[in-house]
């Protein structure tokens, strides 16, 4: 499970780690500031049906007191890298089984999916995941393993990418309110 986070380690700009007391959802934030009290967090909720809202501005503001902080509802997340590649990606899920993040027989199909995918690109691990294009590379894993292996196990491997990535990118590509000045 994660460890929670004392006063003297938190600052402007932290990425975060948030537990919501009444359901135990886990959010992912970024601190705007410090109050005597507690410090407060933006939560980003990109996925918000309202298209009105423009997506920096979808989210919200909340603040979690220090004792509670301590206490293991806030941590530091893993930084995100500003070019990420495949490592970084089975980077991040290998953290996220460990540290509870992520149920662990999901963030181990994530890996297995995205070993088995990434290994068949021309760069591999070192891939570029802003550039790749994720069908392309499914595609060229069904083609190189058609008849080699069942096809239950190449949908298994291809969705768990497929998840790997795009959660990845979700969960780790920062995102600030407007006016903010992260």
């Amino acid at each position: 499970m994660s460890t929670g986070l004392a006063r003297q380690e938190m600052s402007e700009g932290l990425e975060v780690g948030l537990i919501e007391p009444g359901t135990g959802a886990r959010w992912r934030g970024t601190i705007l500031s410090l109050a005597p009290h507690g410090a407060r967090v933006w939560v980003p909720t990109p996925h918000t049906s309202d298209a009105r809202i423009r997506p920096q501005d979808r989210g919200f503001l909340t603040t979690v007191t220090y004792q509670a902080a301590r206490s293991g509802a806030m941590w530091a997340e893993q930084p995100a890298p500003e070019h990420p590649c495949g490592r970084d990606l089975l980077e991040y899920w290998a953290w996220a089984r460990r540290t509870g993040r992520v149920k662990r027989p999901s963030a181990t199909a994530y890996l297995h999916g995205a070993r088995k995918v990434l290994a068949e690109l021309p760069d591999g691990y070192d891939t570029d995941l802003k550039t790749l294009d994720v069908e392309d590379a499914i595609s060229r894993y069904r083609r190189a393993h058609h008849g080699e292996l069942a096809p239950a196990s190449i949908t298994q491997y291809t969705s768990g990418f497929r998840r790997a990535i795009t959660r990845y990118l979700a969960e780790t590509t920062p995102s600030s309110p407007r006016g903010s000045t992260r």
